[in-house]
């Protein structure tokens, strides 16, 4: 039963569902609204202020792809309480690029090279 796969409460903390698909997600919500989810997807240049309300009231983080990431679309996103965690980044200095720029976290193939550059930074909530 894929509704009971995190009935833990310890355990559905630590979970975070992610998909291209809002229907996806929205689905996920409708089975389980502990669990934390993340739109992934391109949001292009000139995001739309309207989409991001949108996405905000379905789920709590996006997940863009790191072309998209910019100083505005951080903020708009932390104004919503979003979290955001780009995808998919191998490369030791956009890692760098990304996380002076306050994103949330990063999504790699390479967690070897993720950690040290994570290591020592502070982080707290979009919205506590």
């Amino acid at each position: 039963d894929a509704a009971g796969f995190t009935a833990d409460a310890e355990v559905s903390q630590q979970v975070v569902v992610q998909s291209f698909e809002i229907e996806s997600l929205r689905r996920v919500r409708d089975l389980r609204p502990d669990l934390t989810l993340t739109y992934l997807g391109s949001l292009g240049e000139g995001f739309d202020e309207e989409a991001l309300d949108a996405l905000a009231e379905e789920v709590t983080g996006l997940g863009p792809n790191q072309a998209d990431v910019d100083e505005a679309l951080i903020a708009a996103a932390h104004e919503r309480c979003l979290t955001v965690v780009p995808y998919t980044i191998d490369d030791p200095a956009e890692m760098t690029r990304l996380l002076d720029l306050g994103v949330d976290g990063v999504i790699s193939n390479r967690i070897d090279l993720l950690v040290p550059l994570v290591a020592g930074r502070e982080w707290s909530p979009p919205c506590g």
